[in-house]
């Protein structure tokens, strides 16, 4: 009777330490989209500044938001370059007739990496994307994407669910991409 006990209780630990943990995303728009996106033009993503929370800044977390963005478009648009020295709209005159129709700016509203495992406060992240035609200079689109890894069985799967934030951003980006070429 011991042992199937036993068993009994390693099978439900088994079965809390997996499929315990999920993400979690949001979108929403805070500008509809005016027009959708014609597939095939060149995008340029801008490089946002580092995400922090508190005091802590999270080295590289604006230029890995730009690939991940980058990866998203890259569906649609055979050109999608990522620029280190274009900050924000200031680029768009040089933009105009570069081979680029969008400019995407993103911002890295909130960025939370639980570097401790046994930390019961999940990663987060919280992106700002505004997308702008390079053509006429209007602001097309301008959306923002949330998510945040959760537990049921926090204090459990922390130390077994070392996720990082970056890891939050892959599908709502896509989403987002797709959005804006419907």
């Amino acid at each position: 009777m011991q042992t199937l006990s036993n068993k009994l209780i390693t099978v439900i630990a088994l079965l809390m330490l997996s499929g315990c943990s999920s993400t979690i995303y949001k979108y929403a728009d805070t500008q509809a989209l005016s027009s959708p996106l014609v597939r095939n033009h060149g995008v340029l993503i801008t490089i946002p500044a580092d995400g922090q929370f508190k005091d802590i800044v999270y080295e590289d977390s604006g230029l890995v938001t730009a690939e991940m963005l980058r990866k998203a478009f890259l569906q649609f648009s055979p050109r999608v370059d990522i620029a280190a020295n274009c900050e924000s709209t200031g680029c768009m005159e040089y933009l105009s007739g570069k081979h680029y129709r969008y400019l995407v700016v993103p911002e890295v509203v909130n960025w939370e990496n639980r570097i401790f495992e046994w930390s019961t406060s999940p990663d987060r992240v919280k992106i700002m994307v505004t997308t702008y035609d390079v053509l006429t200079g209007e602001k097309i689109s301008n959306g923002i994407f949330y998510g945040k890894f959760s537990s049921v069985f926090p204090l459990i799967t922390s130390p077994f669910n070392n996720h990082k934030p970056h890891e939050l951003l892959e599908t709502p980006s896509a989403v987002y991409v797709s959005k804006l070429y419907r």
